[in-house]
């Protein structure tokens, strides 16, 4: 249902709870995480898993409250689980579950399994374009199902290239329906998409879960093949680290992602805003065509459970790949909180940071590593 916004962010209470160790309760359930932050390492033995409970308050929503999971999975493949379910009093919720196994065939082909499903009756819109006013913000409703599978293969060198297949089911639903938004229209859809995706990625990382030396760079590039839906997609992600001695990293992170085509729908595009990309915004504050960002962050580690990370984030979004963003950088800058877990690869994320005068204080909880 779309709602215009009313009064101050929701204010959030973080809990801490210990399931694989001492594991850090979350208070947003804004989006996943970061797919390249998290291990592809089976656990030791049987699951490893950990537990964010999440309660938040706002004069908008009412009272919240739910609870994120996370585990790994036992030999001989690489499995993770990640689900979310969240209610508040005022008719908002988010349910989400993605199922995730990664497994080796041989010594050199891989082979990656992806299920997803979620019903958020809390997504925010904030228009389209890097100068979308604030005061528009409405809520609606998107559901999506999506499965895939993505065979791959070794290059050496620490290359990988691989070919992502993916089918998915979308939903989304305004209200009222047509939703006159700043300059443009918007109405709820249903819609299918194949997906065929090549990803190019060399991994020089030491740690993948925790980097303290090497980078990363990934190149993808993908077509929709309908039924519904046909346009191009792209993303270039280059991370660098570095370690300043033996409890403290430098981490640089360089990217940039898009659509282009025939006219993909608006909640196709990439956004600048969130736990990911631009933590001094709100979640999905800024979406068009094209994103560019750069985040850097130093990491302090001085004790085996718990980190420190202070950031800088800046970034904006634009009509086309070439094309100049109307208005300027959005930036933001920050701290956070690492707690490790007795399991390896389980990492709870909270960062608080602030997006300047317009924008405000933003908190951000998750699992893993933002990159």
């Amino acid at each position: 249902m779309a709602r215009r916004r009313g009064g101050w962010p929701a204010a959030t209470l973080a809990l801490l709870l210990g399931c694989v160790g001492p594991a850090l309760a979350g208070a947003r359930p804004d989006e996943g995480a970061d797919p390249d932050s998290l291990t592809t390492r089976p656990a030791a033995t049987g699951f490893e898993w950990a537990v964010q409970p999440v309660v938040s308050w706002s004069e908008e929503q009412g009272v919240g409250a739910g609870a994120k999971i996370y585990a790994l999975g036992p030999r001989p493949a690489a499995t993770r689980v990640e689900s979310m379910l969240f209610f508040a009093q005022h008719d908002y919720w988010t349910t989400e579950a993605t199922y995730r196994t990664y497994r080796f065939i041989g010594t050199a082909t891989t082979l990656r399994a992806l299920l997803f499903f979620m019903d958020d009756g809390s997504a925010r819109f904030f228009g389209v374009g890097n100068a979308s006013a604030a005061a528009d913000e409405v809520r609606y409703e998107r559901r999506t199902y999506a499965l895939g599978v993505e065979p791959g293969r070794r290059l050496g060198r620490n290359w990988e290239g691989r070919l992502r297949l993916q089918f998915a089911h979308e939903e989304t639903i305004f209200d009222p329906d047509p939703l006159l938004l700043g300059t443009g229209t918007y109405s709820g859809e249903s819609s299918e998409r194949v997906v065929a995706s090549v990803i190019l990625q060399q991994d020089r990382r030491d740690i993948e879960w925790a980097p303290r030396r090497g980078s990363l760079l990934r190149i993808e590039g993908g077509r929709a093949l309908g039924p519904d839906l046909h346009y191009w997609r792209w993303a270039l992600d280059a991370r660098a680290y570095h370690a300043l001695g033996s409890d403290l990293v430098a981490a640089l992170r360089l990217e940039t992602a898009g659509v282009s085509g025939d006219d993909p729908p608006f909640y196709l595009f990439p956004i600048y805003g969130g736990g990911l990309y631009g933590r001094g915004q709100y979640y999905g504050r800024y979406r068009d065509a094209t994103r560019r960002s750069a985040t850097v962050e130093v990491r302090w580690t001085p004790h085996r459970q718990v980190g420190l990370v202070a950031f800088a984030d800046a970034g904006e979004v634009a009509p086309g790949f070439l094309d100049a963003a109307p208005g300027g950088l959005h930036g933001g800058v920050g701290g956070g909180l690492r707690v490790m877990s007795g399991a390896r690869g389980l990492i709870s994320r909270a960062d608080l940071a602030y997006g300047g005068s317009g924008a405000g204080w933003h908190l951000y909880l998750n699992f893993g590593h933002a990159f």
